[in-house]
């Protein structure tokens, strides 16, 4: 038997529809990718403000490591629904 030339030897691609994606918003794949990872980013941003805290206690604080601590326990703080107002916010 001969060969058949016009098989394919390779798995094919995912058809594509015109535009960025197939919903012509490039932004729904960022965002997906965004939610799937954010369980990981808090548990990482916990961590970091535990590590933070204890560096602050056990050495000197630095004004670098008090503004770091306190953006990561905002992002902790809206990622969980908690409200945290921020210096630059202000108070109404």
């Amino acid at each position: 038997m001969g060969s058949n030339m016009s098989e394919a030897k390779h798995t094919a691609r995912p058809r594509r529809l015109a535009g960025p994606d197939w919903f012509g918003d490039s932004n729904i794949i960022a965002a997906a990718l965004l939610l799937r990872a954010a369980p990981d980013m808090l548990a990482a941003l916990k961590e970091a403000a535990l590590q933070l805290e204890y560096l602050a206690d056990k050495f000197q604080q630095t004004s670098t490591g008090v503004a770091v601590l306190s953006r990561i326990k905002a992002a902790i703080a809206k990622a969980e629904g908690s409200a945290i107002p921020s210096a630059d916010q202000g108070q109404p």
